[in-house]
């Protein structure tokens, strides 16, 4: 007994970082989605479900052109994070490397946001919801280096800061948002929070984690840029999977389906997000020392910890789109039973990603199962040309999502990873 008790001891102490960065980042990525799950009802209900489609799917398009600024640089700073927590000179190096980097794709992106507002229809009209969007994306990603937090193993940090700032939301959306034409003034005010959250972090990270911001080369820009490339493709391809969606339902269906999507998409995300924060809190002890039994039996609890997320999502789900959504929203239910089949297939192709490419250095094989997953989406997609319906979209996901798990196993057992 005294000798389980001490390896239990030693197994905590061993990977006490771990859980910590765990629970904080999987406190953040549950309770902040539910912290916005309770203005929702009320949003949902002032707005109209076109109007807010309308939001989501505006969020979407920009989602897609600020994706240039990411880049992939988040990979890679992790990764060189996590490596040199203790060595101060080379943060800086990282931090100054990928802000500037940044800075000037956020010039690049912003001129072309600028010249859309003036030449494309549905910018010109909807030119101010755009706009927020816009800042709601960009600035945020530039000045809060979640990834800086996550390599230092300091989770603790970002979680309350993101908490702080969810929570700051609900009041403002209660008392500013009263009639439906209030459409542009809730991205304006989720920008403004999330703004001001990310100044926050960067004042932390300056002052308490004695960061330098300095001046560095061309080559060492370069060098960034060409280390991140095949990041940059994988992260491009995967957001366009997340945000061409909304974008299919909102350009061949109507904005209120985008709703139905978005709320069943609420509903699934969630335990998403959840199970996904196990490979990414396990991913820098991983990356110092991948045992092949260990990340297997991680896929294998991970698999059952998908499919009871997949049977309390069909159990509860009806109940939960009653209480969000009300009646009118009832139809997100089996889109979100369909949808949630994703849960399962999300966690098992970041485990791979995270536990087994990265580790092994196997970078484009992340890009092309980003391709795959993609492509298959769009084709998968098709048929809404001549049947149009949301559930051809939501099927098209689910599948999109079980190619990508095949093809992962696939470049596993072929190239004999584990």
């Amino acid at each position: 007994m005294d000798i389980n008790k001490n390896r239990l001891k030693n197994i905590f102490s061993n990977y006490s970082k771990v859980f910590e960065n765990y629970f904080f980042m999987t406190l953040l990525q549950v309770v902040s989605p539910l912290i916005g799950l309770i203005t929702y009802p009320y949003v949902i209900r002032v707005l109209g479900s076109s109007n807010y489609g309308l939001y989501v799917y505006s969020l979407s398009i920009v989602s897609l052109m600020s994706i240039l600024i990411s880049y992939g640089f988040s990979w890679t700073g992790l990764r060189d994070i996590a490596r040199n927590q203790n060595n101060q000179n080379e943060k800086n190096r990282v931090i100054s490397t990928i802000l500037i980097s940044k800075l000037l794709l956020f010039g690049i992106v912003f001129i072309i946001f600028y010249l859309s507002t003036l030449f494309i229809s549905f910018f010109k009209l909807n030119r101010l919801i755009l706009f927020f969007c816009f800042l709601q994306v960009t600035i945020p990603d530039i000045l809060f280096p979640i990834w800086f937090f996550q390599g230092i193993q300091k989770m603790k940090v970002v979680t309350f800061i993101q908490l702080f700032i969810k929570l700051l939301t609900i009041p403002l959306v209660f008392i500013f948002i009263k009639k439906s034409d209030d459409t542009h003034i809730y991205p304006m005010i989720i920008s403004s929070c999330a703004i001001f959250g990310a100044l926050i972090a960067t004042w932390f990270m300056l002052f308490q984690e004695k960061i330098r911001i300095h001046l560095v080369s061309f080559n060492e820009i370069r060098a960034n840029f060409r280390d991140s490339f095949p990041f940059f493709c994988t992260s491009i391809v995967g957001v366009a999977k997340r945000e061409i969606l909304p974008i299919i339902i909102g350009s061949f269906l109507s904005k209120s389906d985008v709703a139905l999507y978005d709320l069943a998409n609420k509903i699934v995300s969630i335990p998403t997000l959840l199970t996904e924060k196990i490979n990414g809190a396990l991913f820098p002890e991983i990356i110092k020392n991948p045992i092949k039994s260990r990340i297997r039996k991680i896929m294998k609890m991970e698999i059952v910890i998908g499919s009871i997320i997949i049977l309390c999502i069909i159990l509860g789900g009806y109940w939960l789109v009653l209480l969000m959504g009300g009646k009118q929203m009832i139809m997100a239910y089996p889109l979100a039973c369909i949808l949630s089949i994703t849960v399962l297939s999300h966690l098992l192709s970041g485990s791979c990603m995270n536990l087994v490419f990265i580790p092994n250095k196997k970078y484009y094989y992340i890009t092309q199962l980003q391709v795959v997953a993609l492509a298959s989406v769009i084709i998968l997609c098709i048929p809404i040309l001549f049947w149009q319906s949301v559930f051809i979209v939501v099927i098209a996901a689910t599948l999109s999502g079980v190619s990508e798990v095949g093809y992962s196993f696939y470049r596993i057992k072929t190239q004999r990873l584990l």
